[in-house]
């Protein structure tokens, strides 16, 4: 997803993770974690660790898809559970962010590398 896509006014934070889609989460305390430094300009009056406490009361949930952190309720299929249905070839990051942006799932670097593949068997059998 390009940035200047996710760079919008700042809103309630329910709000900024259903315009986001996915929030990755840092699961170690740190100085500063990835969930508070997408969100602070983002999110009316946040503060560090707002997502973390007020989570469980909106409509968003904890999972993973390549990487663990929060996304909306309706995203939730794209997640099973806390593992991660990671699949490079038929459902990596560049096929749920295509979906997420509403279209079809695809990863073009995955097409270009089965191209370049083909391509190579192809000059190497032409030997």
């Amino acid at each position: 997803m390009p940035v200047a896509r996710t760079l919008f006014k700042a809103t309630t934070l329910p709000r900024a993770i259903r315009r986001l889609g996915f929030v990755q989460a840092d699961p170690i305390r740190a100085p500063a974690r990835a969930q508070d430094l997408t969100l602070r300009h983002r999110v009316e009056d946040y503060r560090a660790g707002d997502l973390e406490s007020r989570h469980a009361r909106l409509a968003i949930d904890e999972g993973c898809l390549v990487n663990y952190g929060f996304l909306p309720r309706e995203a939730r299929s794209q997640s099973v559970g806390r593992t991660p249905p990671y699949d490079l070839w038929n459902r990596n990051c560049e096929h749920y962010a295509t979906w997420l942006m509403g279209e079809k799932p695809q990863s073009p670097q995955v097409n270009g590398a089965v191209v370049l593949g083909l391509l190579g068997t192809v000059l190497w059998l032409a030997k």
